[in-house]
Protein backbone atom coordinates (compact mmCIF):
# COMPACT_ATOMS: atom_id res chain seq x y z
CA UNK A 1 0.00 0.00 0.00
CA UNK A 2 1.07 4.00 -0.99
CA UNK A 3 0.79 5.56 2.27
CA UNK A 4 1.76 9.24 2.77
CA UNK A 5 1.86 10.53 6.21
CA UNK A 6 1.76 14.70 6.73
CA UNK A 7 2.39 17.21 9.28
CA UNK A 8 0.62 20.36 8.37
CA UNK A 9 2.30 23.54 7.53
CA UNK A 10 1.07 25.75 10.84
CA UNK A 11 2.43 29.10 12.57
CA UNK A 12 4.22 26.77 14.91
CA UNK A 13 7.99 28.63 14.75
CA UNK A 14 9.71 25.71 15.72
CA UNK A 15 10.29 22.39 13.37
CA UNK A 16 12.12 19.65 14.42
CA UNK A 17 11.48 16.29 12.83
CA UNK A 18 8.08 15.01 13.13
CA UNK A 19 9.46 11.79 15.16
CA UNK A 20 5.72 10.24 15.84
CA UNK A 21 5.19 10.13 11.75
CA UNK A 22 9.08 8.49 11.94
CA UNK A 23 7.85 5.66 14.56
CA UNK A 24 4.49 5.09 12.64
CA UNK A 25 6.54 4.80 9.14
CA UNK A 26 9.57 2.48 10.81
CA UNK A 27 6.74 0.01 13.05
CA UNK A 28 4.85 -0.21 9.02
CA UNK A 29 7.79 -1.05 7.51
CA UNK A 30 9.60 -3.65 9.95
CA UNK A 31 5.92 -5.62 9.25
CA UNK A 32 4.94 -5.08 5.72
CA UNK A 33 5.90 -3.85 2.42
CA UNK A 34 4.39 -0.56 2.54
CA UNK A 35 5.57 2.60 0.41
CA UNK A 36 5.75 5.03 2.60
CA UNK A 37 6.07 8.91 2.25
CA UNK A 38 6.63 11.68 4.86
CA UNK A 39 5.15 15.65 3.67
CA UNK A 40 6.50 17.79 6.76
CA UNK A 41 4.73 21.23 5.44
CA UNK A 42 5.63 22.70 8.56
CA UNK A 43 9.05 22.22 7.83
CA UNK A 44 9.50 23.24 4.24
CA UNK A 45 6.25 25.61 4.51
CA UNK A 46 4.75 24.12 2.13
CA UNK A 47 1.12 25.64 0.85
CA UNK A 48 -1.25 23.38 0.47
CA UNK A 49 -1.30 23.19 -3.68
CA UNK A 50 2.22 21.95 -2.96
CA UNK A 51 1.56 19.22 -0.79
CA UNK A 52 -1.61 17.85 -2.99
CA UNK A 53 1.24 18.27 -5.97
CA UNK A 54 3.38 15.61 -4.01
CA UNK A 55 0.74 13.73 -3.19
CA UNK A 56 -0.73 13.22 -7.03
CA UNK A 57 2.94 12.34 -8.01
CA UNK A 58 3.17 9.73 -5.07
CA UNK A 59 -0.63 8.58 -6.01
CA UNK A 60 -1.26 7.26 -2.30
CA UNK A 61 -3.58 4.79 -1.16
CA UNK A 62 -4.09 6.32 2.15
CA UNK A 63 -3.06 9.61 4.12
CA UNK A 64 -2.58 9.96 7.46
CA UNK A 65 -2.45 13.47 9.45
CA UNK A 66 -0.51 14.67 12.56
CA UNK A 67 -1.55 17.48 14.39
CA UNK A 68 -1.06 19.44 17.97
CA UNK A 69 -4.21 21.33 19.26
CA UNK A 70 -2.50 24.84 17.95
CA UNK A 71 -2.76 23.20 13.95
CA UNK A 72 -6.18 21.82 13.90
CA UNK A 73 -7.14 24.47 11.71
CA UNK A 74 -3.99 23.88 9.22
CA UNK A 75 -5.10 20.05 9.62
CA UNK A 76 -9.03 20.82 9.07
CA UNK A 77 -8.12 22.72 6.25
CA UNK A 78 -5.93 20.58 4.76
CA UNK A 79 -8.08 17.51 5.15
CA UNK A 80 -10.58 19.73 2.54
CA UNK A 81 -8.05 19.76 0.45
CA UNK A 82 -6.64 16.31 0.13
CA UNK A 83 -10.51 15.22 -0.03
CA UNK A 84 -11.61 17.59 -2.25
CA UNK A 85 -8.59 15.75 -4.32
CA UNK A 86 -8.59 12.19 -3.11
CA UNK A 87 -12.19 11.70 -2.21
CA UNK A 88 -12.02 7.79 -2.47
CA UNK A 89 -9.09 7.81 0.04
CA UNK A 90 -9.12 6.87 3.41
CA UNK A 91 -8.01 9.84 5.83
CA UNK A 92 -6.77 9.49 9.07
CA UNK A 93 -5.87 11.78 11.82
CA UNK A 94 -3.79 11.46 14.35
CA UNK A 95 -1.70 12.83 16.94
CA UNK A 96 -2.39 15.31 20.36
CA UNK A 97 -4.98 16.91 18.52
CA UNK A 98 -7.68 14.09 18.16
CA UNK A 99 -6.48 12.43 21.65
CA UNK A 100 -7.50 15.76 23.33
CA UNK A 101 -10.99 15.50 21.51
CA UNK A 102 -11.86 12.18 20.50
CA UNK A 103 -15.12 11.85 19.08
CA UNK A 104 -15.70 15.46 18.67
CA UNK A 105 -12.57 15.34 15.77
CA UNK A 106 -15.27 13.01 13.11
CA UNK A 107 -17.61 15.74 13.49
CA UNK A 108 -15.79 16.93 10.52
CA UNK A 109 -16.49 15.20 7.53
CA UNK A 110 -13.36 15.28 5.98
CA UNK A 111 -11.78 12.46 8.30
CA UNK A 112 -12.84 9.05 8.19
CA UNK A 113 -10.95 7.74 11.13
CA UNK A 114 -9.07 9.40 14.09
CA UNK A 115 -6.00 7.61 16.16
CA UNK A 116 -6.17 8.35 19.90
CA UNK A 117 -2.93 8.09 22.20
CA UNK A 118 0.21 6.29 21.35
CA UNK A 119 -0.55 5.53 17.28
CA UNK A 120 1.70 2.41 15.98
CA UNK A 121 -0.64 -0.72 16.89
CA UNK A 122 -3.36 1.28 15.95
CA UNK A 123 -2.49 2.52 12.62
CA UNK A 124 -1.42 -0.70 11.99
CA UNK A 125 -4.04 -2.24 12.77
CA UNK A 126 -6.43 -0.28 10.73
CA UNK A 127 -3.93 -0.30 7.82
CA UNK A 128 -4.18 -4.17 8.27
CA UNK A 129 -8.09 -4.03 8.47
CA UNK A 130 -8.69 -1.88 5.44
CA UNK A 131 -6.37 -3.81 2.72
CA UNK A 132 -7.84 -6.72 4.39
CA UNK A 133 -11.86 -6.32 4.79
CA UNK A 134 -11.46 -6.70 8.87
CA UNK A 135 -13.83 -5.38 11.63
CA UNK A 136 -12.58 -1.64 12.23
CA UNK A 137 -14.86 -1.66 15.30
CA UNK A 138 -12.41 -4.20 16.86
CA UNK A 139 -9.21 -1.94 16.55
CA UNK A 140 -8.74 -0.28 20.10
CA UNK A 141 -7.47 3.00 19.75
CA UNK A 142 -9.66 4.41 17.12
CA UNK A 143 -12.41 6.81 16.46
CA UNK A 144 -14.73 5.72 13.38
CA UNK A 145 -18.45 6.25 12.14
CA UNK A 146 -21.02 4.07 13.08
CA UNK A 147 -24.35 4.92 12.09
CA UNK A 148 -23.23 8.03 10.94
CA UNK A 149 -21.75 8.94 14.47
CA UNK A 150 -18.62 9.23 15.58
CA UNK A 151 -18.00 6.27 17.74
CA UNK A 152 -14.76 5.42 19.66
CA UNK A 153 -13.90 1.70 19.88
CA UNK A 154 -11.94 1.99 23.34
CA UNK A 155 -8.64 2.60 24.82
CA UNK A 156 -5.42 0.62 23.59
CA UNK A 157 -3.19 -0.75 26.09
CA UNK A 158 0.58 1.48 26.27
CA UNK A 159 2.78 -0.45 24.18
CA UNK A 160 5.26 -2.07 27.13
CA UNK A 161 8.65 -3.08 25.10
CA UNK A 162 9.40 0.53 23.51
CA UNK A 163 12.76 -1.12 22.46
CA UNK A 164 11.02 -2.67 19.60
CA UNK A 165 10.08 0.44 18.35
CA UNK A 166 12.34 2.44 15.54
CA UNK A 167 12.21 5.42 13.93
CA UNK A 168 12.73 5.06 9.88
CA UNK A 169 15.51 8.07 10.13
CA UNK A 170 16.07 7.80 6.19
CA UNK A 171 12.00 8.67 5.43
CA UNK A 172 12.47 11.76 8.13
CA UNK A 173 15.72 13.53 5.99
CA UNK A 174 17.53 14.26 8.83
CA UNK A 175 19.81 16.51 7.06
CA UNK A 176 17.41 18.70 5.63
CA UNK A 177 17.03 19.64 8.98
CA UNK A 178 20.40 20.50 9.44
CA UNK A 179 20.09 24.47 8.99
CA UNK A 180 20.91 27.40 10.70
CA UNK A 181 18.66 29.47 8.70
CA UNK A 182 15.44 27.45 9.73
CA UNK A 183 14.40 26.65 13.67
CA UNK A 184 14.65 23.46 13.75
CA UNK A 185 15.27 22.86 17.41
CA UNK A 186 12.64 23.08 19.93
CA UNK A 187 15.12 25.68 22.04
CA UNK A 188 15.01 29.21 21.07
CA UNK A 189 19.51 28.82 20.74
CA UNK A 190 21.23 25.81 20.11
CA UNK A 191 25.11 25.00 20.00
CA UNK A 192 24.77 23.17 16.74
CA UNK A 193 23.24 23.08 13.44
CA UNK A 194 23.60 19.08 13.50
CA UNK A 195 20.66 18.69 15.60
CA UNK A 196 18.16 15.83 16.26
CA UNK A 197 15.68 15.25 18.91
CA UNK A 198 15.47 11.58 20.52
CA UNK A 199 12.88 9.88 22.88
CA UNK A 200 14.38 8.03 25.39
CA UNK A 201 11.15 7.13 27.65
CA UNK A 202 7.60 7.47 27.27
CA UNK A 203 4.86 7.98 29.47
CA UNK A 204 4.32 10.12 32.68
CA UNK A 205 2.99 8.91 35.87
CA UNK A 206 1.88 11.98 37.23
CA UNK A 207 -1.53 14.36 36.89
CA UNK A 208 -1.34 17.30 35.82
CA UNK A 209 -4.80 18.40 33.98
CA UNK A 210 -3.42 20.20 31.29
CA UNK A 211 -1.30 17.13 29.60
CA UNK A 212 -2.53 15.92 26.10
CA UNK A 213 -1.61 12.31 27.94
CA UNK A 214 -0.39 10.96 24.35
CA UNK A 215 1.50 8.16 25.75
CA UNK A 216 -0.07 7.61 28.63
CA UNK A 217 0.66 7.50 32.41
CA UNK A 218 2.53 4.81 32.71
CA UNK A 219 6.37 4.89 32.61
CA UNK A 220 7.55 3.08 30.02
CA UNK A 221 11.62 3.56 29.44
CA UNK A 222 14.18 2.26 27.03
CA UNK A 223 16.98 0.49 28.01
CA UNK A 224 20.25 2.65 28.04
CA UNK A 225 21.50 0.01 25.31
CA UNK A 226 18.94 0.71 23.07
CA UNK A 227 18.99 4.85 23.70
CA UNK A 228 23.03 4.43 23.16
CA UNK A 229 22.42 2.60 20.33
CA UNK A 230 20.38 5.23 18.54
CA UNK A 231 22.58 7.73 19.75
CA UNK A 232 25.66 5.88 18.28
CA UNK A 233 23.70 5.38 14.86
CA UNK A 234 22.79 9.11 14.77
CA UNK A 235 26.03 10.54 14.99
CA UNK A 236 28.18 7.55 12.86
CA UNK A 237 25.21 8.19 10.21
CA UNK A 238 24.33 11.99 10.12
CA UNK A 239 27.43 13.31 11.95
CA UNK A 240 25.10 14.88 14.90
CA UNK A 241 26.88 17.50 17.23
CA UNK A 242 23.78 17.78 19.48
CA UNK A 243 20.67 16.12 20.71
CA UNK A 244 17.59 17.17 22.49
CA UNK A 245 16.33 14.65 24.87
CA UNK A 246 12.56 15.18 24.46
CA UNK A 247 11.19 13.12 27.14
CA UNK A 248 8.12 13.39 29.31
CA UNK A 249 9.80 12.29 32.22
CA UNK A 250 13.46 11.37 31.44
CA UNK A 251 14.26 11.73 35.10
CA UNK A 252 11.57 9.54 36.56
CA UNK A 253 13.76 6.69 36.97
CA UNK A 254 17.07 8.36 38.27
CA UNK A 255 19.50 5.18 38.41
CA UNK A 256 18.44 4.66 34.14
CA UNK A 257 18.88 8.28 33.50
CA UNK A 258 22.14 8.23 35.21
CA UNK A 259 23.69 5.38 33.77
CA UNK A 260 22.76 6.52 30.26
CA UNK A 261 24.53 9.91 30.97
CA UNK A 262 27.53 8.00 32.53
CA UNK A 263 27.98 5.79 29.65
CA UNK A 264 27.28 8.69 26.63
CA UNK A 265 29.98 10.94 28.97
CA UNK A 266 32.42 7.75 28.39
CA UNK A 267 32.31 8.19 24.21
CA UNK A 268 34.49 10.30 22.49
CA UNK A 269 31.73 12.61 20.47
CA UNK A 270 31.66 15.59 22.64
CA UNK A 271 28.07 16.32 22.19
CA UNK A 272 25.87 19.01 23.22
CA UNK A 273 22.86 17.59 25.08
CA UNK A 274 20.10 19.79 25.76
CA UNK A 275 15.78 18.93 27.61
CA UNK A 276 13.58 21.55 25.99
CA UNK A 277 10.53 19.27 27.39
CA UNK A 278 10.58 20.54 30.95
CA UNK A 279 11.68 17.65 33.42
CA UNK A 280 10.78 17.23 36.69
CA UNK A 281 12.54 19.61 39.30
CA UNK A 282 11.88 17.26 42.27
CA UNK A 283 13.13 14.21 40.73
CA UNK A 284 16.94 16.16 40.02
CA UNK A 285 19.77 15.29 42.64
CA UNK A 286 23.48 16.31 42.92
CA UNK A 287 24.52 13.51 41.28
CA UNK A 288 22.52 13.92 38.23
CA UNK A 289 23.44 17.08 37.63
CA UNK A 290 27.47 16.39 37.95
CA UNK A 291 26.47 13.89 35.00
CA UNK A 292 24.60 16.16 32.55
CA UNK A 293 27.25 18.31 32.95
CA UNK A 294 29.79 15.52 32.13
CA UNK A 295 27.90 14.06 28.84
CA UNK A 296 27.59 18.19 27.59
CA UNK A 297 24.04 19.39 28.61
CA UNK A 298 24.06 23.22 28.73
CA UNK A 299 20.27 23.81 29.08
CA UNK A 300 17.69 22.02 31.01
CA UNK A 301 13.75 23.03 31.27
CA UNK A 302 11.87 23.25 34.47
CA UNK A 303 8.36 22.61 34.42
CA UNK A 304 7.56 24.71 37.23
CA UNK A 305 3.56 25.28 35.74
CA UNK A 306 2.97 27.63 39.16
CA UNK A 307 5.41 29.51 42.25
CA UNK A 308 1.80 29.37 44.40
CA UNK A 309 1.01 25.77 46.44
CA UNK A 310 -2.79 25.85 46.19
CA UNK A 311 -2.51 26.11 42.08
CA UNK A 312 0.01 23.31 41.49
CA UNK A 313 -2.57 21.09 43.68
CA UNK A 314 -5.07 22.60 41.36
CA UNK A 315 -3.07 21.78 38.15
CA UNK A 316 -2.39 18.58 39.44
CA UNK A 317 1.29 19.12 39.24
CA UNK A 318 2.36 18.96 43.30
CA UNK A 319 5.75 19.80 42.28
CA UNK A 320 7.89 20.49 45.68
CA UNK A 321 8.80 24.10 45.01
CA UNK A 322 11.29 24.52 47.52
CA UNK A 323 13.11 21.07 45.70
CA UNK A 324 12.80 23.05 42.17
CA UNK A 325 14.19 26.66 43.66
CA UNK A 326 17.15 24.21 45.04
CA UNK A 327 17.72 22.58 41.76
CA UNK A 328 17.82 25.77 40.10
CA UNK A 329 20.45 27.02 41.90
CA UNK A 330 22.40 23.73 41.79
CA UNK A 331 22.09 23.97 38.08
CA UNK A 332 23.04 27.23 37.69
CA UNK A 333 26.40 26.60 39.69
CA UNK A 334 26.81 23.49 37.06
CA UNK A 335 26.88 26.14 34.54
CA UNK A 336 24.27 24.92 33.14
CA UNK A 337 21.72 27.07 31.17
CA UNK A 338 18.00 26.59 32.96
CA UNK A 339 14.83 27.73 32.03
CA UNK A 340 11.25 27.32 33.11
CA UNK A 341 8.00 26.83 31.69
CA UNK A 342 4.72 28.34 33.29
CA UNK A 343 1.18 29.05 32.76
CA UNK A 344 0.28 31.85 33.03
CA UNK A 345 -4.00 32.73 33.45
CA UNK A 346 -5.03 29.56 35.15
CA UNK A 347 -8.54 29.33 35.52
CA UNK A 348 -9.16 31.29 38.94
CA UNK A 349 -5.46 32.44 39.37
CA UNK A 350 -5.62 36.05 40.41
CA UNK A 351 -3.03 38.36 39.02
CA UNK A 352 -1.22 39.00 41.85
CA UNK A 353 -0.42 35.00 41.99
Amino acid sequence: MRIALIRPNSQIVACPPPLGLGYLAGYLLKRRKDQVLIIDARRHRLKIPRIIDQLKNFSPELVGITALSAEAIPAHNLAQAIKKSFPEIPLIIGGPYPTSLKEEILKETNFDFAVVGEGEETFFELVQALEQGGALNQVKGLVLRSNQAPHFTGFREPIAEIDKLEIEWNLLEPESYFSWRVRTSENTLRRSARLLPIFTSRGCPFSCYFCHNIFGKKFRARSPEAVLKEIDFLVERYRVKELEIVDDSFNLDLARAKEILRKLAQRPYQLWLSFPNGIRADRMDEELLDLLKQAGTYRIDYAIESANPSRQKEMGKNLNLEKARWVIEQTWKKRILSAGYFILGFPGETEEE
